[in-house]
């Protein structure tokens, strides 16, 4: 009873009004209200956003895994071109006759210097998933042979394909241009 008579009387010498009571008085200062931190992120956000991570990482990987093989047929196509051209300019800067002998049996080709004897200077291995699919027109449909002067001594085509049965040909014009086939 004592609390409450120094309370009343407190009241009074403030002028409080007397609708007022002892509790909101005293809760006056202190809030009853949850303040909101948003200096961080919840658990349910973190796990939405990995979730949404993961979902976007396997769209992805499957779009990837279609599109691989067609850029694989592209990388090998470039490269066959690539080594072509390069038997065509040795054949011209030493001014002998260097071949590529293409193997459908191991998916594979060598390239050949024929000089006075013939010398096999490399090989390369086709992929795994990329195989010859026609060989035509070359000398003894499986050589392109180019001559000192860059010409090759018969044109043909190399058809390679990937295991989607996509096909890229390669095409050698009798005055050694070679070219892929779109």
């Amino acid at each position: 009873m004592l609390c409450l008579d120094n309370h009343i009387s407190w009241v009074k010498k403030r002028k409080i009004p007397a609708k007022q009571s002892c509790a909101k008085k005293f809760f006056k200062h202190k809030s009853t209200k949850m303040t909101v931190n948003n200096k961080g992120f919840t658990l349910t956000e973190i796990i939405v956003v990995i979730a949404i991570f993961f979902i976007l990482v396997t769209i992805s990987w499957v779009a990837f895994q279609r599109l691989q093989p067609s850029l694989q047929l592209g990388a090998v196509c470039s490269d066959l071109v690539s080594d072509l051209r390069y038997v065509q300019q040795l054949a011209i800067s030493e001014q002998v006759n260097y071949g590529i002998d293409f193997s459908t049996t191991t998916n594979s080709y060598a390239i050949y210097r024929f000089a006075t004897t013939t010398e096999q200077l490399s090989t390369k291995n086709l992929p795994a998933e990329i195989s010859f699919c026609d060989l035509s027109g070359l000398t003894a449909n499986t050589q392109a042979i180019f001559n000192p002067y860059g010409a090759v001594l018969n044109a043909g085509s190399i058809c390679l394909q990937n295991r989607n049965n996509q096909t890229k040909i390669v095409d050698i014009r009798p005055s050694g241009f070679v070219r892929v086939q779109h």
